[in-house]
């Protein structure tokens, strides 16, 4: 099955204002964060700027102390991967693997760090010639950017295969996917996990984040278990 994370950087960041959701809760990072886990979500995840502010650090520690699930952090400067490291996720994703091998030094160095504090690091891949340097550099993980602009599917799927073949778990962020199109993605077969933010938040204010996230749920499951000519969507998960 493959693992869901929700993104909740919405949250944390600017908070939906009171009166726009059907949940009274979603106003709150950890209250969403409570609604995505008895949704279905597998982990909770916030991407982390160059500096995290204390609100923000109150923030994933309330949300990491509340759940049963786990948290993961994204990190795209290594000056905030001490910071992010501190806050002790599950999972430290590094973006962009451009930004990674322009300063690959402190980049593992942080890597390094977390594995000394026993955390699972992702770095972002999105061409098979990337996942070897991965595999070098200590991560444990890939992550490939499904539905950016710069989406190339055989490219993706070409680099999900190599870190297969290195023994590296893949995983995929979905920045710009919503509800009709997910199980195009989903249906690379080495992803294991998919974190969705954007388009899960905004179904949220609609429908509530707990349906949002067992709407979800669904069509990941559901693509995953069908052949990819024969992938649907949940008639609820379209509706408004």
């Amino acid at each position: 099955m493959v693992r869901l994370a929700v993104n909740l950087d919405a949250m944390l960041q600017r908070p939906v204002p009171r009166g726009t959701s059907l949940d009274p809760w979603l106003d709150d990072a950890v209250g969403a964060a409570t609604l995505a886990e008895s949704g279905g979500a597998d982990a909770i995840a916030f991407r982390v700027g160059r500096r995290i502010t204390a609100e923000e650090a109150e923030a994933i520690r309330r949300v990491r102390d509340t759940i049963a699930t786990r948290v993961c952090l994204r990190v795209s400067d290594p000056s905030a991967a001490e910071a992010a490291l501190d806050l002790e996720p599950a999972r430290l994703a590094i973006e962009a693997s451009a930004r990674f091998f322009s300063c690959r030094e402190p980049w593992s160095d942080v890597v390094r760090e977390a594995h000394r504090r026993g955390v699972s690091v992702a770095a972002g891949a999105t061409r098979g010639e990337a996942v070897a340097a991965m595999d070098e550099s200590g991560a444990a993980a890939i992550e490939l950017a499904l539905g950016a602009g710069a989406w190339d599917g055989a490219e993706s799927e070409r680099a999900a295969a190599v870190a297969r073949e290195f023994g590296l778990e893949v995983g995929g962020v979905a920045d710009e996917v919503d509800f009709d199109t997910i199980a195009d993605f989903v249906g690379i077969r080495e992803i294991s996990w998919i974190e969705v933010g954007t388009c899960l938040v905004t179904r949220a204010i609609l429908v509530g984040m707990a349906r949002a996230t067992t709407e979800l749920r669904y069509l990941v499951n559901r693509s995953r278990s069908l052949e990819p000519c024969s992938r649907a969507t949940s008639p609820g998960a379209r509706a408004s």
